[in-house]
């Protein structure tokens, strides 16, 4: 991410008190479905806390806060098995990288099921082995079923774009002149015709894909030219507008 050195210009306390007002941040948070969490882990006697906030708590699908240690056990307890070293990994990263580092995992939430979370904590502080992580908890399923969604919609339009590649590999590898076309006044207007088709016609690609519309005559094999009653052929041609 690009940092900008930005001028800063000071803010007066009644905007300021306005922009981080608790009642504003917690609505934000509540919008996003993002709550606020903060980890104890304690890495020498595996004793682990959790304490969060009202919209937290609420993410993790509690009516009241619990005791840290029961907090912590009940988040931890309800992560997708398959992910628990993942998550376990990430905590890793945040202790030694001293970086925000961010991971997302299934979590099965008492209330709604199983929800796609995206997590993210950095160490606030270490005292004697206990590190103190500050985070955030955000319940991000819609956007992965979106994600899901369309997903399913780029491979079905593949599997669409395959089946008309071997519809259009068929039409041009047959032995026989097939073609598809409009009479407009009097001429021909090709909407689609085969190789073979062209070749018959006495045509390369080039020379025929430069014409728009075709009289009859052009269409006629020049040795039938003569013995055609064109009269009967503009008839079949009009019949078939």
């Amino acid at each position: 991410m690009i940092k900008y050195k930005r001028k800063v210009i000071p803010m007066p306390n009644e905007i300021n008190n306005e922009l981080f007002s608790p009642e504003w941040m917690s609505e934000v948070l509540s919008t996003s479905k993002t709550g606020l969490w903060m980890m104890s882990i304690d890495m020498k006697n595996n004793i682990n806390k959790m304490y969060g906030e009202d919209v937290m708590l609420d993410l993790l699908g509690l009516k009241e806060a619990l005791e840290p240690e029961a907090c912590y056990a009940h988040w931890y307890s309800r992560i997708n098995e398959s992910y628990l070293d993942d998550v376990w990994e990430a905590v890793e990263k945040i202790i030694t990288t001293g970086k925000l580092v961010e991971v997302q995992y299934p979590w099965n939430h008492p209330i709604l099921g199983e929800i796609y979370v995206r997590c993210a904590g950095k160490v606030e502080s270490e005292d004697n082995g206990i590190y103190t992580i500050k985070g955030y908890h955000q319940n991000i399923s819609d956007i992965r079923n979106l994600k899901e969604d369309n997903l399913k919609k780029e491979k079905r339009l593949k599997e669409i774009e395959a089946e008309k590649n071997r519809y259009d590999d068929l039409f041009q590898s047959v032995l026989c002149g097939i073609a598809q076309y409009k009479y407009i006044d009097g001429k021909l207007k090709f909407k689609r015709i085969n190789r073979e088709a062209i070749k018959i016609l006495g045509y390369t690609e080039d020379e025929f894909y430069k014409k728009e519309f075709w009289t009859l005559d052009d269409v006629y094999v020049e040795d039938d030219r003569n013995r055609i009653d064109k009269r009967a052929i503009s008839r079949l041609f009009l019949s078939a507008k």
